[in-house]
């Protein structure tokens, strides 16, 4: 499995440059195995965009390991507390600023950094003279698993819906596709690796799309 090392913002450390190329060349033989299931329409509506706005949601009803997201966060705290006083409320504290601090940024890295053929789309926040937007919807959470003897990948359940930035009641098109990170030891870490994923993968469609019609 490959894994992106990507840390909090009270957790990243200095890496080396060849860490993380090899990261990189080890997460492409992830992006193989994601599946795209649509749902509404076509990429293909979308091909002559050169650049997304991107805007980022969490389902109302979210699920976590199979549970609601505030029932996961608060076992998963209380256990944290127990073993190391502090642990838990700075956990709880993570769990929600890694959303905008981490996760949306480095999908948003990961989906910048791809290219074919010399066709790039890109995306941003707030682009908002972009002619399309790429809305990212959160649906379900397995943060996958680890212990001294083995290390279970995160997986995530993701709605990508794309419209007109100026005509956000219709839906161009909706994808579905659940995306694996890397099994690396910390939980949030495990998390943070899948949105870099969906990134790549998401950047690799688009892309591939768009010289489908040139």
């Amino acid at each position: 499995m490959s894994s992106f090392f990507l840390f909090s913002p009270s957790q990243i450390r200095p890496m080396k440059s060849l860490t993380i190329s090899l990261i990189l060349i080890l997460s492409f033989g992830i992006l193989n195995a994601q599946k795209f299931e649509v749902l509404t329409g076509d990429l293909i509506t979308v091909s002559d965009a050169k650049k997304f706005n991107v805007e980022f949601e969490y389902a109302s009803d979210l699920k976590v390991n199979n549970k609601s997201e505030e029932t996961y966060i608060k076992q998963r705290a209380d256990k944290k507390e127990k073993i190391e006083k502090g642990s838990g409320v700075e956990f709880i504290q993570l769990w929600y600023k890694n959303r905008t601090g981490q996760y949306e940024p480095t999908l948003i890295q990961q989906f910048n950094s791809f290219n074919l053929d010399d066709s790039q789309v890109t995306t941003s926040r707030n682009f908002a003279s972009a002619k399309y937007t790429m809305l990212v919807k959160t649906n379900d959470i397995n943060p996958g698993y680890a212990n001294i003897f083995y290390v279970q990948a995160g997986k995530i359940e993701f709605d990508v819906l794309f419209y007109e930035t100026a005509k956000p009641e219709i839906i161009l098109c909706r994808v579905k596709t659940k995306i694996r990170g890397g099994a690396v030891a910390d939980e949030l870490e495990r998390i943070r690796s899948v949105y870099g994923n969906l990134g790549l993968a998401l950047s690799k469609r688009i892309n591939r799309k768009s010289l489908a019609v040139k």
